[in-house]
């Protein structure tokens, strides 16, 4: 029987996604982190500044902070501006720069494929700047909490877990999710409190539209404090059933 995610999908219907046994969807998972979430709100992602999303497709560059970092290689995941699949594999060359062959307008990931990196991977801008993407030491993996639909696609989020180093009960966080659409305009989807833990499950997936960047975002009510965020959901091609 084929099930149309706008509606419902079983356990076992995500178990299969996640096996790659289904035709056209696939899950995604995002995972974000801020060390340092203050009390303005900030995306979950490995600098402490606002995201600088772009608005035309960008050279960029990759190094690394340790020199010896030069049998490490890295597989970048993103979108061009028509937000179709852009995908490049990249060695790196310890702390000098390596120039990307193609351009990106998106990153949605960035994940080690070989070795071990010692210091810390820095994606950026072919001028050195801004910084469109981070791999902490012993990380593998970018840490960010925000990922943008491919055209053609459909995102069904499902799940959102968000953590926090606090148990302080005069100390609380405030979550957010919104989304930016490619019109320009940004509608807020959630908003909520929490202090050190807050889940969010839905029988009923939200459906993000292709084209559509999603963005959790979190403050604190006073100091700093360390929050992380576990998404899921499910991708599907537009006007397509999974089977």
């Amino acid at each position: 029987m084929a099930y149309n995610p706008t509606f419902y999908a079983t356990d076992d219907d995500k178990l299969n996604i996640a096996r790659g046994l289904t035709k056209y969807s696939q899950v995604v998972n995002i995972f974000g982190y801020n060390a340092n979430v203050s009390t303005e709100f900030i995306p979950l992602w490995e600098a402490n500044t606002a995201y600088p999303f772009p608005t035309s497709n960008v050279g960029m560059e990759i190094k690394s902070s340790d020199a010896t970092d030069t049998d490490v290689t890295i597989k970048i995941i993103g979108l061009d501006s028509n937000y179709q699949s852009v995908v490049e594999v990249v060695n790196l060359n310890g702390t000098t720069e390596v120039d990307l062959t193609k351009e990106f307008f998106r990153i949605n990931t960035m994940i080690t494929t070989s070795g071990n990196a010692n210091g810390v991977v820095t994606l950026s801008g072919n001028t050195g700047s801004p910084v469109y993407g981070k791999i902490r030491r012993g990380d593998g993996k970018n840490q960010t909490s925000f990922y943008t639909v491919p055209a053609g696609h459909n995102f069904y989020l499902y799940r959102i877990d968000a953590f926090s180093a606090t148990a302080n009960a005069n100390k609380y966080l405030t979550f957010r999710n919104f989304s930016k659409l490619s019109s320009g305009v940004d509608l807020r989807v959630a908003e909520t409190t929490f202090t050190n833990q807050m889940n969010i499950q839905r029988r009923l997936p939200f459906k993000y539209s292709g084209n559509t960047d999603i963005v959790f975002e979190a403050k604190s009510s006073n100091q700093t404090n360390e929050v992380g965020i576990f998404a899921e959901g499910i991708l599907i091609e537009e006007g397509q059933h999974f089977e």
